[in-house]
């Protein structure tokens, strides 16, 4: 049975041991790290051993997606978000995490594709193959950045995290284009009503799920099913383990998609 995932900061002011536990009393089999230091959060590769010691494998990290448009510009920011980047791939290497996601760009007036960005980008594919952590571009607003770098960079460790949320609210959807599906690593599954990221749980706003899911089956992908759903608009109403119950369903749900409920499409 293909295992469910929930990215670890869900919405409640919770430490993150106690959001791992709960996580895992839900049902769910995985995780999703943020891999930044926030707070008095202990480190991610902390975090990381935490989940395992509670039977949680670690899906996937992200990482911090601050100066993202410098990555495309000359200068120290740039440099500095590619060292980090650098450093994120050897600490993920050291404790078992084998996907780390990345932003590309940052909003609609992103800076173009450059030269400079490209190269720092060859560097990090080409650390992401000797640490043997695969580097996952994620789907944003607008996709040219990511189809570009998708085209550019073939290799084995690097592909794509699929963001239901950015593609359901984007101008110009993208739906695991047909030469991009087979390169599927990631996923941040959560819902809107079209208009905005409103990180909902799933079947809660307007996406087709019937849709995603039968693409997501014919990819090819086996990994975790995850969340990346929040709990702003559902707090008021329930505590944190019963909008964790709910995410559950909804997750359960989506599993019972991928497992043939709709034909493939032609």
């Amino acid at each position: 049975m293909r295992p469910l995932g929930l990215y670890l900061w869900f919405g409640y002011e919770l430490p993150p041991e106690r959001s791992l536990s709960l996580i895992r009393a839900a049902g769910f089999d995985a995780v999703m790290l943020w891999w930044g230091r926030y707070g008095s959060a202990p480190a991610p590769w902390k975090q990381a051993e935490e989940a395992r010691r509670l039977g949680l494998s670690v899906a996937s990290a992200h990482f911090p997606d601050d100066s993202c448009n410098a990555l495309w510009l000359s200068g120290g920011e740039g440099e500095e978000r590619l060292s980090r980047l650098l450093a994120a791939l050897t600490e993920c290497a050291g404790v078992g995490v084998d996907t780390l996601v990345f932003h590309l760009t940052d909003g609609a007036a992103a800076p173009p594709l450059s030269s400079i960005g490209l190269s720092r980008l060859q560097t990090a594919v080409e650390a992401a193959r000797r640490c043997g952590v695969r580097l996952a571009f994620e789907n944003l607003r607008y996709p040219w950045h990511l189809e570009e770098v998708l085209d550019r960079f073939p290799e084995e460790h690097a592909g794509l995290c699929y963001d239901s949320g950015h593609a359901f609210s984007s101008p110009r959807p993208l739906l695991l284009p047909g030469r991009f599906r087979r390169r599927l690593l990631a996923l941040h599954l959560h819902d809107n009503d079209g208009g905005s990221d409103q990180h909902l749980l799933p079947f809660d706003g307007s996406g087709d799920w019937a849709a995603v899911m039968r693409m997501l089956r014919e990819s090819g992908y086996t990994g975790p099913l995850c969340l990346e759903a929040q709990a702003q608009v559902y707090e008021s109403a329930l505590d944190a383990p019963a909008f964790l119950a709910r995410a559950y369903r909804a997750a359960a749900r989506l599993r019972t998609l991928t497992d043939g409920e709709y034909p493939p499409s032609p």
